[in-house]
């Protein structure tokens, strides 16, 4: 086996180190001048020839040109060529299209078609009387012309309320007061009955004068226009604003707004039915 040494200190050296373990010498001028080892030389296989050897191979060298392809040089468009040569106004391999070699004629100088002749239609034309049938009539119509001012129907106004009348917006009822009545009692059954929303509890309608057979809590009185309020010995009373009305109470006077309490009972609790007394 082949050894290196150092030319500057004479230890050896590895193959291909640059700098000498021992000295720190520069040592790649040893490799430049000594050949490589046969590890390092490139491998031929048999029948490759070596790597200075020309034109050892079995198989024919590759034709080289000008430029050093070893593909052919384009055939010359003029000489061999299998299609005829370009024409430079064009560009195009292809002759030019003959003016006259269309089947079809060419077409009119305005670039349409042939306008159409009047006389060319097998059938006649049209004329504002040809029509089979006949033109509508102003008066053909089985219905009368609309009206813009009867268009809609009229609404009719709601007559205002003409007489004094109770409101329980609670449970969404209006009890009329009659005009020709002096006395108007009030009780279970008049506010049960104006009702349109019912109560929470619907026991508490009979809380309303439940000791009285006739179901009447309080009575409204009507002389010359003027409205009171009495109460008639009701089982929980009949307030109007604070004041409870009771037994010796006389009748209390009413203007309109003023609000009536009657107390009723709602799941074993004490409530308040509010009524107002509306005037015309």
């Amino acid at each position: 086996m082949t050894s290196y040494h150092c030319p500057n200190c004479g230890k050896e050296i590895s193959f291909g180190e640059s700098i000498c373990p021992n000295c720190k010498a520069n040592v790649t001028d040893v490799w430049e001048q000594t050949p490589q080892p046969k590890d390092s030389q490139p491998k031929v296989a048999p029948g490759m020839g070596t790597p200075n050897s020309v034109n050892n191979s079995p198989f024919p060298p590759p034709i080289s040109n000008n430029a050093g392809t070893p593909f052919p040089p384009p055939v010359n468009n003029n000489v061999g060529a299998p299609f005829p040569p370009t024409n430079p106004n064009s560009g195009s391999p292809f002759p030019p299209p003959v003016a006259s070699s269309s089947p079809f004629p060419p077409p009119a100088d305005n670039n349409s078609f042939p306008p159409a002749q009047p006389s060319s239609s097998p059938f006649p034309s049209p004329t504002p009387s040809s029509s089979p049938f006949p033109p509508p009539a102003a008066s053909s119509s089985p219905f009368p012309p609309a009206n813009e001012s009867s268009s809609s129907s009229p609404v009719t106004p709601v007559a205002p309320i003409s007489t004094a009348y109770l409101e329980i917006p609670r449970i969404g009822a209006k009890i009329m007061i009659p005009p020709n009545v002096s006395r108007f009692r009030i009780g279970r059954n008049e506010i049960q009955g104006a009702a349109t929303q019912a109560l929470p509890d619907l026991n508490a309608y009979k809380n309303i004068s439940r000791k009285r057979e006739n179901s009447e809590h309080f009575i409204i009185h009507c002389q010359n226009g003027q409205y009171s309020i009495e109460d008639i010995h009701s089982t929980n009373g009949t307030y109007i604003g604070t004041m409870k009305l009771g037994p010796g109470v006389p009748p209390q006077p009413l203007k309109d707004g003023d609000k009536i309490i009657v107390p009723v009972e709602e799941f074993g609790k004490m409530v308040q039915l509010e009524i107002y007394f509306r005037m015309p």
